[in-house]
């Protein structure tokens, strides 16, 4: 079981009653511009509504580029703490947010890969390559 960073899914992904619920909800729905902002101001509702979106996703990513569960694991929880710290350089509606967030997972997976002794089965780059050109969401 892969953990889960920032404490954003304890008690099993359940946020504790149905007004937390329906706020995360709620903030997901918005704009993705609000959610950055909200998740950069460190709320946790934001947070948990970042991860419940992409959690998944980015482990997936982390797994076919490192080839081992407990690396994709550490990879998702280094990812969303990078995620909070450039949370202010995403500029809704010049890439969708699900890109930006992925492109932040190779990142970091690109850089676990240069570390000694590392062997990725996948190279990162052309991933990252079809994430930018992702461009913006259609209107």
């Amino acid at each position: 079981m892969r953990p889960v960073p920032l404490g954003l899914a304890s008690n099993h992904g359940r946020t504790g009653g149905s007004t937390a619920l329906s706020t995360v909800t709620t903030l997901t729905r918005n704009s993705d511009q609000r959610l950055m902002q909200a998740f950069h101001r460190r709320e946790t509702v934001a947070a948990r509504a970042l991860y419940q979106r992409f959690g998944s996703l980015v482990y997936g990513v982390g797994l076919r580029i490192l080839g081992d569960a407990a690396r994709a694991s550490a990879m998702v929880e280094t990812t969303f703490v990078e995620l909070w710290r450039r949370a202010p350089r995403y500029l809704a509606g010049t890439i969708r947010l699900d890109a930006w967030v992925l492109l932040q997972a190779v990142d970091v997976a690109e850089a676990l890969c240069r570390e000694p002794g590392c062997h990725c089965p996948e190279r990162p780059e052309p991933i990252r390559v079809a994430l930018a050109n992702a461009g913006p969401i259609p209107a």
